[in-house]
């Protein structure tokens, strides 16, 4: 059994965590949608898997989901594929790892809180009752900064950067800690003495 899986590796928030995982000597897998040969998968340590098309998942000690249609426009454009994506496929994918004993982790946003009249934050608020019911912990958190992205601060949530959001989530591997998390601006500053300095610019998406 591996210590993660990161369903979601081709997004930035989960390569990095993967980056950071295996930098920090854990076993970790994490899956792809772009199926790329079996050289490549074993090199990698990655595994070919989508949502709407589910098929083998490695099991591992802690699962995050870092996966789904983001943004509030995608999701505006079809809000019956982005609630079948992002609550309905997912919550089945989740359910399963949760059968087979894992303990899993879902990414949220910080629109469940800011803009439940979407469907964007809609469906992270329906996501986040179901991976409750599973045991899960979730992270609810604002627009995160990485190189090439510029965010800016709302009256709620700040922008976090990249790397102290993979600190957080790797930590979950020592010190489990369920239930749901809303990373605050005041709270990570608090902790950890530290912050970034938004560039300007509009929010890409969320997670």
């Amino acid at each position: 059994m591996h210590d993660a899986l990161i369903v979601g590796g081709d997004g930035q928030i989960g390569k990095a965590l993967m980056a950071h995982l295996v930098s920090n000597g854990r076993d970790a897998i994490c899956t792809t949608r772009k199926w790329p040969p079996v050289e490549a998968l074993l090199r990698l340590k990655t595994v070919p898997y989508d949502l709407r098309w589910p098929t083998y998942l490695p099991e591992a000690e802690v699962t995050f989901f870092v996966t789904g249609i983001n943004g509030f426009k995608p999701c505006e454009a079809d809000p019956v594929e982005a609630r079948r994506i992002n609550v309905i496929l997912l919550l089945q994918t989740a359910t399963l790892v949760s059968y087979l004993g894992g303990r899993l982790v879902y990414l949220s946003s910080s629109a469940a809180e800011t803009h439940p009249d979407t469907v964007y934050g809609q469906c992270k608020l329906e996501a986040e009752a179901g991976f409750l019911r599973l045991g899960a912990a979730i992270y609810r958190f604002g627009p995160v900064a990485f190189p090439g992205r510029d965010v800016y601060a709302n009256d709620t949530y700040s922008p976090m950067n990249l790397p102290m959001l993979c600190g957080i989530l790797a930590n979950l591997l020592d010190k489990w800690d369920p239930g749901l998390h809303c990373l605050y601006n005041r709270d990570w500053v608090a902790e950890h003495g530290e912050g970034i300095t938004p560039r300007g610019g509009e929010i890409a998406g969320v997670i």
